[in-house]
């Protein structure tokens, strides 16, 4: 019950915290120099072009979609005859309150209050484009609302939500290999650090908090659990009927 009471009303405090502390000058700042030191790291290594094109395009979404899995499946079998259905509905309930947060938070909210935010590869000068350099595939490197970022969104979520359910070394081990799919965006200027940091974070706390650690998830858990208990039940009379004609 402490969790219930403190985590939701202070992750929702953050939110606007962050939203304040991205708009002061000492963290434009630290995103000026962020942009370039990270920019810097593709203009002057040219060997790793396509290596991180490849994980800026939509094959490189995939390709996280496939290491997700690679957590998702494993706890799933892992719960046995008794847990891995809980487990089954726990991992879409997670993914659909993920897109619902995208469709709802990332998408209506930032863009209801036409909140423009260009990225660093829109703005600042002398700036490495690694776009036009590839032409096997599109590389995104600008965005007009690039705050947050609704791929950083997807990664903390993730992380938070193995944290939540596997434990810490599953936990800490989703966060080493997710760091190489949420680098791109930062090399190739398509979003601020702070939209990472002061954005996707903040934001994703406050998602998964209110799900987690109010009746929500518990509930969504149960009925769906009840739903198909009830449906297996009709589904083992309905055949003893039929076997007794």
């Amino acid at each position: 019950m402490q969790k219930i009471k403190f985590i939701v009303p202070l992750t929702f405090l953050l939110l606007p915290l962050a939203f304040f502390l991205r708009s002061t000058e000492f963290f434009h700042k630290i995103d000026v120099s962020a942009a370039y030191f990270f920019n810097d790291l593709i203009r002057f290594h040219p060997s790793t072009h396509n290596f991180w094109a490849y994980l800026n395009s939509k094959m490189g979404n995939w390709l996280y979609d496939v290491v997700m899995a690679f957590f998702i499946i494993p706890y799933i079998i892992r719960g046995g005859k008794k847990e891995w259905l809980e487990r089954l509905i726990t991992s879409l309930l997670i993914i659909g309150f993920s897109l619902f947060c995208y469709l709802v938070f990332n998408y209506r909210v930032t863009r209801g209050l036409h909140y423009k935010s260009l990225s660093p590869s829109g703005v600042l000068p002398d700036f490495f484009h690694l776009a036009p350099l590839i032409s096997w595939t599109k590389v995104k490197e600008f965005s007009s609302i690039s705050y947050p970022s609704d791929h950083g969104s997807t990664i903390f979520m993730f992380i938070f939500s193995t944290f939540y359910l596997m434990g810490k070394r599953a936990g800490l081990f989703a966060t080493l290999v997710s760091i190489p799919f949420a680098l791109p965006r930062l090399l190739v200027g398509a979003h601020w650090t702070s939209d990472l940091f002061l954005g996707s974070l903040p934001l994703a706390l406050f998602n998964l908090s209110w799900f987690f650690y109010t009746p929500i998830y518990n509930a969504l858990l149960q009925n769906i659990l009840r739903v198909l208990h009830g449906i297996n039940n009709f589904r083992k009379k309905l055949q003893k009927t039929l076997q007794s004609r």
